[in-house]
């Protein structure tokens, strides 16, 4: 096969590649990577026991990316009114969270994923936010992931397997 062919078939496998930014299990609170307000660490997971209860992450660099996903696996957990969960997105390293938000309502007493199709964000200084906004019931968090195809505005990724 033509050298030229190859080196192009290469070059766009690596610019084009899925892969995984982030991930954690949320089974410690010790990571130096992550910002926790009043978060409380249960047996694998993060409890938000009381409104604007809130997690953030440290910088990410999100600028080779073209499309990202963001997956929180959470579930409610006592009496009372499901909580809310909003998650948003700062593109200026958390002076202001307006580069993208979801809340998720409803949240039932079992542990489901919620995807949050965003992006692309062409930041260096990208972080993430999960605050809890109302109900009663406490939330719970048991896993993070943040995944990306590569291709974005600045060439190949470079935080492909990064784990928090």
């Amino acid at each position: 096969m033509n050298k030229f062919l190859l080196s192009l078939m290469a070059l766009l496998c690596l610019n084009f590649s899925f892969g995984q930014i982030l991930s954690n299990d949320c089974s410690s609170l010790s990571q130096s990577t992550w910002t926790f307000n009043s978060i409380t660490q249960n047996s694998g997971y993060w409890l938000f026991d009381a409104s604007s209860d809130e997690v953030i992450t440290e910088t990410i660099d999100l600028c080779a990316y073209s499309s990202l996903t963001l997956t929180s696996n959470l579930r409610s957990y006592g009496s009372g009114t499901p909580p809310e969960c909003t998650i948003k997105i700062s593109d200026d390293n958390g002076a202001n969270w307006t580069a993208a938000s979801t809340t998720l309502t409803s949240i039932p007493n079992t542990y489901t994923d919620y995807n949050f199709n965003f992006g692309p964000i062409t930041s260096t200084t990208v972080q993430i936010r999960w605050t809890k906004t109302g109900g009663t019931r406490v939330l719970r968090i048991n896993n993070i992931e943040l995944t990306g195809v590569g291709g974005g505005s600045c060439g190949s990724p470079a935080d492909i397997d990064k784990t928090f």
